[in-house]
């Protein structure tokens, strides 16, 4: 696998200047000789794909060619967990075209589109594949919400006063929490309540025998989903 160091430490397409590449031996090791004292990021991509897939910048510049006759190109960005960072955002063509994601982004997964439109606001071109993968490391918070208990497949959970816990989010304003039969995921018995201030939450109601699902949101000061827990089960006796 090729990989880049780069002392430009903004950009997810290639680097600026003062750029070193190797590749990975089979064991997936790789090594860069004589490198100053500075900060870097290392990037790497898969052999058969144009695109770097690591940046550790918050808000990475995103760069690529634009495609002949494009007048313009419209960018969707989403994470593995939570709500679109942006969502048809119009990009000029130049060469190349650049786009500075506007937030900073958490430790996490992206997936990004490109769809070039002409002058009449027509598609005339858009990826090969569906979408583009880069992954974002070494920031205050990632956005998969980690719950604490129950945890996944617990038994003998109690029928009365069950209790909910998870890691706090350094980004949270507070936390939304989904229970449901995890035979009947219509019959919720929690449906996204808000919970502030506190990363747990104690149910008032007891729990019919039986399996059951939990998971739970985590929402910033603007209301956006900025990440979410894996969905749970467990076994109430």
């Amino acid at each position: 696998m090729p990989s880049c160091l780069c002392e430009d430490r903004s950009t997810l397409s290639d680097c600026k200047d003062n750029k070193q590449e190797t590749k990975t031996n089979e064991s997936g090791d790789y090594r860069f000789a004589s490198v100053t004292p500075s900060e870097y990021t290392v990037q790497a991509k898969a052999f058969d794909k144009p695109y770097w897939i690591f940046a550790k910048e918050a808000q990475p510049t995103i760069s690529w060619q634009p495609y002949a006759g494009a007048d313009y190109d419209a960018l969707d960005l989403s994470p593995q967990q939570g709500s679109a960072i942006i969502t048809n955002e119009r990009v000029y063509a130049s060469a190349p075209s650049k786009f500075q994601v506007p937030v900073p982004l958490l430790s996490c997964k992206y997936s990004l589109t490109i769809v070039a439109y002409n002058a009449d606001k027509v598609k005339i071109a858009e990826q090969e594949e569906t979408f583009s993968e880069f992954t974002v490391t070494g920031q205050d918070a990632p956005c998969e919400a980690k719950i604490t208990s129950p945890a996944r497949d617990a038994a003998n959970v109690a029928r009365t006063g069950a209790s909910f816990a998870w890691e706090s989010h350094t980004r949270a304003a507070y936390y939304k929490i989904v229970l449901y039969p995890a035979a009947k995921s219509d019959a919720k018995v929690l449906d996204f309540v808000k919970i502030e201030g506190a990363a747990n939450y104690k149910l008032d109601k007891n729990l019919e025998p039986g399996k059951y699902n939990w998971w739970i949101q985590v929402c910033d000061k603007e209301d956006k989903h900025i990440a979410s827990s894996t969905v749970a089960a467990f076994t109430v006796k």
